[in-house]
């Protein structure tokens, strides 16, 4: 080349890549633009880095109407089985990895479903990001009023002349009833030609029962004539 400025520069290469400074063996180079002398005999070099790549992982909770009080700091997680990472507390842990394919997982957490979306396999390239959200939903306890009525004294009564309450509202006998965690009390409207028995099976004698969530609870009760 004749003596001179002259201006370097790249074209293509992949994306997420980063290119560092020039750097000349002979000539004034100043930034990118390097001025040659005569006899001058330049070799310049510029060095492309590959950029981390981002793995974001959210955190869904949804509590409804248990009455249940975790939060998503509550909850963690772990990426291609590696150590547990506490959730931050906005939902969104933005992790930085090399470029690759990643799996987030999640220990169980009593109480609470756990559903995945874009978490099993997720490709993370080079100065970009992925999204993987868990979602984790409270499962509502349930109560179920068990009624025996024992005819041996010429009473026809069933089941249904009684009526069961759950916290003095009107439910039926041998239906899953969905409630909030904490105390309840199962009670019944009942004839006057029969005994009742006490409450039994998870409720106290006199009807009344905590819930957790996950819970499935059963209470019975007997009537005679």
């Amino acid at each position: 080349v004749n003596t001179g400025a002259y201006t370097l520069a790249e074209t293509g290469g992949p994306a997420g890549y980063t290119a560092g400074t020039w750097s000349c063996t002979a000539g004034v180079l100043n930034g990118a633009q390097l001025t040659l002398a005569s006899g001058d005999n330049a070799v310049c070099t510029i060095s492309n880095d590959d950029q981390s790549g981002t793995l974001i992982v959210k955190k869904i909770v949804q509590n409804g109407t248990t009455g249940a009080t975790k939060t998503v700091s509550d909850f963690s997680f772990s990426i291609n089985g590696g150590g547990l990472i506490t959730f931050e507390s906005d939902g969104q842990n933005d992790n930085t990895v090399n470029a690759g394919t990643y799996t987030v997982t999640e220990p169980a957490v009593a109480g609470y479903t756990t559903s995945y979306s874009n978490c099993s396999n997720v490709t993370v390239p080079n100065g970009g990001s992925a999204t993987c959200t868990i979602t984790n939903t409270a499962i509502a306890p349930k109560l179920t009023l068990v009624k025996t009525v024992v005819n041996d004294n010429g009473g026809v009564a069933t089941s249904a002349d009684f009526q069961a309450k759950i916290d003095g509202n009107n439910v039926a006998w041998g239906s899953a009833i969905p409630l909030g965690v904490g105390a309840h009390t199962a009670s019944e409207i009942t004839m006057p030609t029969y005994t009742a028995g006490v409450w039994g099976g998870d409720c106290a004698s006199d009807g009344s029962v905590t819930l957790a969530l996950g819970d499935n609870k059963q209470c019975t009760i007997t009537n005679n004539d």
